[in-house]
């Protein structure tokens, strides 16, 4: 989990154009909310295909027992 929220964070870092621009030079606010936004997107990535995944088989349970 914590190597996709790296390679998510590393996207973000450099789609905003940060990737070659010191680190000193970031805020603190910068720092939590790019990895922040990382999680949430591995997140939301994962996460929408594990819910259907899961109703999917609750509703197959639910209709093989008697």
């Amino acid at each position: 989990m914590s190597l996709l929220v790296l390679v998510a964070f590393s996207i973000k870092v450099f789609t905003d154009g940060n990737w070659n621009v010191a680190f000193a030079t970031w805020t603190f606010d910068y720092l939590v909310y790019s990895l922040l936004s990382a999680l949430i997107w591995v997140l939301v990535i994962f996460g929408i295909p594990a819910s259907l995944a899961i109703i999917w088989w609750i509703k197959r349970e639910v209709k093989r027992s008697p």
